[in-house]
């Protein structure tokens, strides 16, 4: 049946507006790309203009670069650029707090590694969270050292333990044991701040779990410097309850660190490992009421002070013949007792 008359305008009519509607549609689209790829352009523009500050180390340049194609970019619709403009971001803080402002400059690049963090939730034993863990962790342990210790110590802490889910002992034995070490390092530095003996045991586990990977065959520097750190946790342990439990145990040690350190290539760190066993046997002395072990500290402390690089820190050296003096003096005592 034909339509006729009015209808059939309309209908016309409603249709040439639906082609106009259509062709509207078309041009606007049409419009929306042209402007996003000029701005995809302007974008890759000053990426490659951050990007040529970075490379020739010009950080201070790149920052604000890097900060304003933040200003346009998120993690949800760019992941990977978001991602990676953060972490250059952060590197050029990092950079900075080598030369200027380091406690900002380390808050900042922290900002930055913590926004890359948050986007790589859901891959946490990924090797790229592992190093982003770590490079977090090493940018806490340093503003640490700068300000809020009570704070950025357990962030530290917490940040190796997170690289140790992509680091594991069995897959990356070598990072597990140098992230395991960073973690004993951090809890006794923060034991001289708080919940010490906690911190203490804690340190010990960390530093125990690194020989693991750092024996005496395959890691003999390594091993010694790892009993020398257990040995110092225990004498720390030491000032509690059962004293001469902790001290045998970190004499024990010392000992073991002493076999880790080559005379020829190490002398100053098995010098610095038999003064810490003069310690202990001095202490054991005191606690057990034995002129054999101040005998026996005497003798340590004079070996270490044989071994001992001569051009080595003097402040070590006083400290030893410091050591060696006062243990000689308390046995010049306790003879004199004897006499009288």
């Amino acid at each position: 049946m034909a339509i006729q008359g009015p209808l059939k305008k309309t209908i016309i009519i409603l249709t040439g507006l639906l082609c106009l509607s259509m062709a509207g549609m078309v041009l606007i689209r049409a419009y929306i790309r042209h402007q996003d790829a000029q701005m995809r352009a302007r974008q890759q523009e000053t990426i490659l203009n951050a990007g040529a500050h970075f490379e020739a180390g010009r950080f201070d340049e790149a920052i604000p670069i890097y900060r304003e194609i933040l200003e346009t970019l998120t993690s949800k619709e760019s992941p990977a650029l978001y991602s990676d403009i953060q972490r250059k971001l952060a590197t050029c803080y990092l950079e900075m707090a080598k030369s200027k402002d380091s406690a900002d400059n380390l808050k900042h690049g922290i900002e930055a590694l913590e926004a890359v963090s948050g986007g790589m939730a859901a891959d946490t034993v990924s090797e790229a969270y592992g190093r982003l863990q770590k490079d977090l962790a090493a940018a806490y342990k340093e503003l640490a050292l700068m300000r809020n210790p009570r704070e950025n110590y357990p962030r530290a802490i917490k940040a190796n333990q997170e690289a140790l889910n992509a680091f594991t002992l069995k897959r990356h034995p070598d990072t597990y044991a140098r992230l395991q070490k960073e973690i004993g390092l951090a809890h006794r530095n923060l034991a001289e701040l708080e919940d010490t003996r906690q911190n203490l045991f804690r340190a010990k586990d960390a530093f125990q779990a690194t020989l693991a990977v750092y024996t005496l065959d395959s890691h003999p520097f390594e091993y010694g410097i790892s009993q020398n750190n257990i040995g110092a946790i225990l004498m720390g342990l030491s000032t509690g309850d059962e004293p001469a439990a902790y001290l045998e145990d970190a004499l024990k040690a010392f000992e073991a660190a002493e076999t880790g350190f080559d005379p020829k290539t190490h002398p100053f760190d098995l010098a610095l490992a038999m003064n810490n066993k003069g310690l202990v046997y001095n202490n054991l002395s005191v606690v057990q009421e034995s002129d054999v072990y101040l005998d026996l500290a005497i003798e340590s402390f004079e070996r270490a002070i044989k071994t001992i690089p001569p051009d080595s820190n003097l402040k070590f050296q006083r400290i030893i013949r410091q050591n060696l003096s006062l243990a000689q003096e308390r046995r010049k005592q306790g003879a004199q007792g004897e006499t009288d």
